[in-house]
């Protein structure tokens, strides 16, 4: 019987155990470094304790696992989302599918549940080192590393051949093979939970009525309601800022709406959640040296919590190398898994940038700005549909592309260019609907083109960190 070893009994770790078991035959030993009886998922440990939403692919991999009519149960279906932005609130239901808010807590025992059940062996309070994963290397069939953002496995595999930045929002550098590419973001995220009964089942997202400096500011707050009459709220500013509690309330009093504050009005300061800084992590494939060893989940990429990009994908890491495994030849199947799912990965990571970008820009969705044109948004196709996240990203812009066409020529004029690449200072911007022309706009400077869904959303950030223009994003549009 082929055996493994997972570091990390997170969601991703416990979903992999139960696959390789119940699909695999595999002996499996999981190895936690936080203790059972804890808070699993406590602030202090870097884990949300709130809701998170389940798309059609942690649904998919749930129900792969056998477990979802057990979280079903636990769980709240979201019909769709409303925006507060500039004193206007857009509502629109989601087309092709639904959100289902479950606590990461409840999902993560369910999911530990099913792991005893097939017989899965916990060790918590089990740190590993680099000597004792070099003895699972050598003794184990296969090594899973789904240990987080701040993965072990990770620092063991690649040492000092590590990329860190701290930046606002840059471009990730497909042309990195050979070292894990971290970048911390300016921004990040407090937590905290709101009574709201009667409340739609929507997801909420509250923008600043400000067009002030984002980094001095709190650009957007996330909202999910929960099973329990609740919304757990994600409250998006520069860590600075979410240190200073008072300081925070005093910028959500001056930049947010009334019913937003009325839900925040009683709460107090102790019951916010620790800061969390926003990162992206991006791994390489593993050394030939440990060829029997795959990360998962966010050990191997760690998105923004944006598109539903992040428990949802670590699950689906889970569920795709499942389906690449082949037990006569672990090395091959790794190398198979990795080679079709790191575009993907990348991919993934972009697009939760330019999301983050799009959010703090406070520029809604292209369905919301061109009514009946779009029909599909990037978050619609990425949540309800089994498309890689390549083919979300051309599905989505082969639609902008079908309505959206030049208007003009002029000097600087260019072929068709995508969020996300380089423009020059005066380069002329025309876009134009099925409708009516929407204008020309010259680009007031050079850098990176982002959040094309209207002319008035159109912006360019200075450079600061890339050229390349081999990024993938989110969107296309002519200029």
């Amino acid at each position: 019987m082929p055996t493994a070893a997972i570091i990390g009994g997170g969601l991703c770790g416990c979903l992999a155990a139960v696959l390789l078991v119940a699909e695999h035959e595999f002996s499996v030993e999981i190895y936690e470094s936080r203790e059972r009886e804890t808070d699993f998922d406590g602030h202090g440990n870097g884990r949300s304790t709130l809701d998170l939403t389940l798309n059609s692919r942690g649904v998919a991999a749930l129900k792969r696992a056998g477990v979802f009519d057990k979280v079903e149960e636990y769980g709240r279906w979201l019909q769709g989302y409303v925006w507060g932005w500039k004193g206007t609130c857009i509502e629109e239901a989601y087309k092709d599918g639904r959100l289902l808010s479950i606590n990461r807590r409840v999902l993560h025992g369910i999911l530990v549940s099913r792991c005893e059940s097939l017989g899965v062996k916990f060790y918590f309070s089990h740190k590993i080192d680099e000597e004792a994963f070099r003895g699972l290397v050598q003794e184990r069939s296969l090594v899973v590393g789904a240990d987080g953002i701040n993965s072990t496995v990770r620092s063991i595999l690649f040492g000092s051949a590590h990329k860190c930045s701290t930046v606002s929002f840059p471009l990730i550098d497909s042309s990195m093979n050979k070292s894990v590419q971290t970048v911390e973001f300016e921004l990040g995220y407090v937590e905290v939970v709101v009574p709201a009964p009667g409340w739609k089942s929507f997801l909420r997202i509250w923008s600043s009525k400000t067009r002030d400096d984002p980094y001095t500011r709190v650009p957007f707050i996330l909202g999910v309601p929960d099973r329990n009459e609740q919304i757990d709220l994600g409250v998006y500013a520069p860590l600075a800022i979410l240190q200073d509690i008072p300081r925070l309330k005093q910028l959500l009093k001056n930049d947010f709406s009334c019913k937003l504050l009325e839900l925040l009005q009683d709460v107090p300061d102790t019951s916010w959640g620790a800061p969390e800084r926003l990162c992206t992590v991006l791994s390489p494939r593993c050394l030939s040296n440990f060829n029997n060893v795959v990360l998962l989940g966010d050990a191997a990429a760690t998105k923004l919590p944006f598109l539903g990009l992040g428990a949802n994908s670590s699950m689906e890491d889970a569920s795709i190398f499942s389906n690449a495994l082949e037990n006569t030849n672990i090395p091959k199947s790794i190398e198979c898994y990795w080679t079709h799912r790191n575009p993907d990965l990348m991919v993934a990571c972009q697009l939760s940038i330019d999301e983050g970008y799009r959010l703090i820009r406070k520029t809604p969705g292209p369905r919301s700005t061109h009514p009946g044109k779009c029909t599909k948004n990037m978050f619609d196709i990425l949540a309800f549909s089994d498309l890689t996240y390549s083919e979300t990203v051309e599905s989505f812009r082969s639609q902008s592309l079908h309505n959206q066409h030049v208007t003009a020529r002029g000097p600087g004029w260019k072929s068709y260019v995508h969020v996300g690449q380089r423009v020059t200072k005066g380069d002329i911007v025309g876009i134009i609907d099925s409708v009516k022309t929407r204008g020309t706009y010259a680009a007031p400077q050079s850098g990176i083109v982002r959040c094309m869904d209207t002319l008035e959303a159109f912006s360019i950030e200075p450079d600061q960190v890339s050229t390349t223009n081999q990024t993938v994003s989110a969107a296309g549009f002519f200029i």
